[in-house]
């Protein structure tokens, strides 16, 4: 089971580069920006995640983050997924997404300890 809510447009109308779930056993809340601003447009990207706990609000660290990049529309992932790494105070970064295809595109994380899931999105044009 996937829970969360992306965030498709910014106060400014474009679509935005940032987005928000809870993970699906409601541990965490997961906070992701791509680089490069908004709208997001097709290529290559790094990932800002940034993890607290839901129910203390604090930094969560010490966890192994995976990201699969997903395109729902089309039935489809991207040829390869960007690795995640820590970088200390809940902070997690993810190079070489790529988000190759305009379209509305899912970063299915999974988060362990626990399997917990998380799906954010980005419309990319």
């Amino acid at each position: 089971m996937l829970a969360g809510c992306g965030s498709t447009d910014s106060s400014d109308g474009l679509a935005a580069n940032s987005a928000t779930a809870i993970s699906s056993l409601g541990s965490y809340v997961l906070e992701a920006t791509v680089d490069g601003g908004a709208p997001v447009v097709r290529g290559v990207h790094g990932v800002a995640l940034h993890v607290k706990r839901l129910d203390t609000g604090a930094p969560a660290a010490g966890l192994a983050l995976a990201i699969q990049s997903w395109m729902p529309a089309m039935g489809h992932g991207s040829p390869y997924d960007g690795t995640v790494l820590e970088s200390g105070g809940g902070n997690y970064r993810a190079e070489e997404v790529s988000l190759f295809m305009a379209g509305t595109w899912e970063l299915r994380t999974t988060i362990e300890p626990g399997d917990e899931r998380a799906t954010l999105s980005f419309d990319v044009r």
